[in-house]
């Protein structure tokens, strides 16, 4: 009963595991709330604006074609088609109603009844779009594609956001289990009486001897305190039975000196008993810092 204790293997919840449920649903929180931001104050904005230009257009050319004499209309109505995509009929057809499965059609039809004072239904026949507009005495139809601005701006913008998010949770995943493995092995592989550390070595190599050529130069004689064979003594400790206690840990090892690197820790502390103003938070930091340990500097500074 002992022993199956102790080979029990890890449960599904390791700190692997939640690091990655917690990037998950950070990712898709991201995503989700930059879907929202960008539909409320870019794009629907864009297709508010859009539609506003298109009815602007189209009652502008109604305007313009009962404006022009009845012989320059034909050659209006040709430049309509050719460089706008307008259709112009002066001969009202009884045409069904269009399907509004688009909502930039939706936005148009508001658009346009704003601009004629009066309700507008949006009319489909001939693979087009059609609006009756009331101008000069005339009923014109004017049709357009319904393809014409469903560019579908959202769609786009969803697929963006959440690619942007998916890169963000990879690179963020890689970075975490390449920092987190080591730790969780060291914690969870523990139990089997298997030990994880680190050693981070001073000593001279190809590189350091570049960088640090003065402090990595070998003394004429005496003790060479930057020798790679210094950090030897204690990886064969880590190696051993003796070192079967010692797990998760990070040594330094310079010279004849052994470190041993300490994590996060709780520094001093100050409670008020209830909250505090913002012109006290100042002197209270202030005692906090000088009360804390200094932190070590970088390594080389």
């Amino acid at each position: 009963m002992v022993m199956a204790e102790r080979i029990r293997p890890p449960g599904p919840f390791s700190l692997l595991a939640r690091t990655n449920l917690t990037l998950t649903v950070s990712s898709l929180l991201i995503a989700l709330i930059s879907t929202i931001a960008l539909n409320y104050f870019v794009i629907e904005p864009i297709a508010e604006r859009s539609a506003a230009d298109e009815a602007a257009l189209l009652v502008l050319s109604a305007q313009t074609w009962v404006e022009l004499p009845p012989e320059a209309r034909p050659y209006f109505e040709l430049e309509l088609a050719q460089n706008h995509d307008l259709i112009v009929n002066s001969v009202p057809r009884t045409l069904p109603t269009a399907s509004a499965d688009q909502p930039y059609l939706s936005l148009l039809e508001e658009q346009l009844s704003r601009r004629l004072n009066a309700p507008v239904e949006l009319l489909s026949a001939d693979d087009l779009t059609w609006v009756e507009i009331p101008m000069g005495g005339f009923e014109l139809q004017i049709g357009f594609s319904p393809e014409r601005r469903d560019i579908q701006p959202l769609y786009g913008g969803i697929i963006i956001v959440v690619l942007g998010a998916g890169i963000v949770f990879l690179t963020s995943l890689s970075i975490v289990q390449r920092i987190a493995r080591p730790l969780v092995q060291a914690a969870e592989l523990g139990r089997y009486g298997i030990t994880s550390n680190a050693i981070a070595p001073s000593a001279r190599t190809r590189m350091t001897e570049e960088v640090f050529a003065e402090m990595m130069k070998a003394p004429e004689s005496g003790f060479d305190a930057m020798a790679p064979e210094n950090v030897a003594p204690l990886v064969v400790w880590l190696g051993s039975a003796q070192s079967r206690d010692v797990t998760g840990r990070v040594f330094e090892v310079a010279g004849g000196e052994i470190s041993l690197a300490d994590g996060w820790r709780e520094g001093p502390k100050v409670d008020r008993g209830a909250r505090w103003e913002p012109d006290e938070v100042g002197a209270a930091v202030h005692d906090l810092l000088a009360k804390a340990v200094p932190p070590q500097k970088v390594y080389g500074t």
